[in-house]
């Protein structure tokens, strides 16, 4: 996996470029938003109106629109990923997040595939010892699914933790991941 993946930006612009496409995979809808800058959001769902909706009041600022014929290949590519999440992203990213997050989330690109840490163990890795409800919140706060493998984290009572797309969806990423 790519642990150097660029975040390239903490800046949002107004009326910014955000195209989007939505696909259907094993684990429901996929929806995919990307800047001439990079992956804005991989987002998981029930249904392409839940996830447009998603889309629309994580990023105001933005207009986003739908280009079905353009993303085709970045939306292909992004369920492979979400099909075999032991593959990695190869599209450049664009995350608005704060600094815990961003390290938060680097960390989580940093553990393999088939593995977990638990909350406090990543802020432990971080330098943030303590602070376990804080990494748990930054990962609810993710904007790229499997991406930002968010799903490998865990709590540290053995628990399967939290995951902003679903309970059912973290189980069969980890279950997909564990049986490569």
């Amino acid at each position: 996996m790519d642990n150097n993946a660029e975040f390239a930006s903490q800046t949002s612009y107004v009326n910014e470029y955000l195209h989007f496409i939505s696909v259907e995979s094993s684990l429901g809808f996929v929806l995919t938003a990307i800047t001439p800058r990079g992956l804005r959001a991989v987002f998981l769902g029930d249904t392409r109106e839940e996830l447009e909706q998603d889309l629309r009041r994580e990023f105001p600022w933005s207009k986003p629109e739908y280009n079905h014929y353009g993303l085709e290949g970045i939306g292909a590519q992004i369920v492979k990923c979400v099909e075999t999440p032991r593959l990695d992203f190869s599209l450049p990213f664009d995350i608005i997040g704060t600094s815990f997050q961003l390290e938060v989330w680097r960390t989580l690109r940093s553990i393999r595939a088939g593995k977990t840490a638990t909350y406090s163990e990543i802020a432990e890795r971080i330098g943030a010892p303590g602070q376990e409800l804080s990494v748990a919140q930054a990962c609810l706060t993710n904007r790229l699914a499997v991406a930002i493998p968010c799903h490998r984290a865990v709590g540290d009572d053995g628990d399967i933790g939290v995951y902003r797309w679903g309970l059912e969806r973290k189980k069969a990423l980890l279950q997909a991941e564990a049986d490569v």
